[in-house]
């Protein structure tokens, strides 16, 4: 059976345990503990809320559901799955809008193919326990690639195998947020706030595009969270790549806002060049600070 997959991995994490010492205990109430704690908690708390909640304020109640079939959590990461491609652009854009808000870096990854699901199960046995989470396909497969992919920030990467299916109800680059082709029966949201667009950096053959996830919020407002985000957790060489990218992405996704708007008319033409320039000259000012 055919399914989306997305897969989300909070970023810092393997840096953050990288520098305890290897006796480190965590069964002590230590700071550290708390904080990776607190972490978890919050990305986990998102993901709950996502699949308990999103049918009754955000979906219409002929749905039923959110469309997930599976959500998977594991350490510092997890998988969402969906068969309806339209439900799952909706939950995994909401996820990563969650994400942010809450102050959770995050990059995610998309992908599509076979999936199987066998069980859930946590066996105690008399060596210890055994834990299951029997799923498989290449969708699980494509969207850890996707997010694996080499490129950087908060983002959604969408591997080659999902962008036909991604924008089969829009079209590419229809954004902020798309409405879709839908008849009368059809008993999904009218509207696609999670979008692929092409991005510009790419340099993986199956990874040119990305998810715009914003929805109806600001790009400025986006800003703000990264910003929050970033003065919760003051990066180092290796991890201000990963504001940088943020930004320029969420850059790209305004000025792709701004160049659909010039089919208001001239006027709103010479508007749109004019932010557009602006932003190329954000994007250059926030590339040199970070040198």
């Amino acid at each position: 059976m055919h399914a989306y997959a997305g897969f989300f991995d909070m970023l810092g994490s393997s840096a953050y345990f990288e520098q305890l010492p290897d006796d480190h205990e965590f069964e002590n109430a230590s700071r550290v503990r708390r904080e990776y704690a607190d972490a978890r908690k919050d990305f986990r708390e998102v993901l709950e809320f996502s699949v308990e909640h999103l049918p009754a304020t955000e979906l219409p109640h002929a749905v039923g559901n959110s469309g997930v079939k599976l959500c998977a959590l594991f350490s510092d990461c997890a998988y969402v799955i969906s068969h309806d491609a339209v439900l799952f652009a909706h939950h995994v854009a909401g996820l990563m809008r969650s994400f942010i808000n809450r102050g959770i870096p995050v990059r995610g990854g998309i992908g599509f193919g076979n999936f199987g699901f066998d069980r859930t199960a946590t066996l105690s046995l008399p060596g210890g326990f055994l834990t299951e989470a029997s799923f498989f396909g290449s969708a699980i497969v494509r969207a850890h690639r996707a997010e694996a992919c080499g490129l950087k920030g908060f983002r959604i990467f969408v591997h080659s195998s999902a962008v036909a299916g991604l924008t089969e109800h829009i079209g590419e680059d229809r954004i902020f947020p798309a409405g879709r082709f839908e008849s009368e029966e059809d008993g999904r949201p009218p509207e696609l706030p999670g979008v692929v667009v092409r991005m510009r950096d790419h340099t993986h053959p199956q990874v040119t595009h990305e998810l715009c996830w914003i929805g109806h919020q600001t790009v400025d407002d986006c800003m703000g969270e990264v910003e929050r985000i970033k003065r919760a957790f003051p990066p180092d060489e290796r991890s201000a790549v990963h504001y940088l990218q943020t930004m320029e992405s969420l850059h790209h996704f305004d000025k792709l806002r701004m160049m659909e708007s010039q089919a208001g008319g001239a006027r709103s033409r010479e508007v749109s060049h004019g932010a557009v320039a602006g932003i190329d000259q954000a994007v250059a000012r926030e590339r040199e600070s970070s040198r």
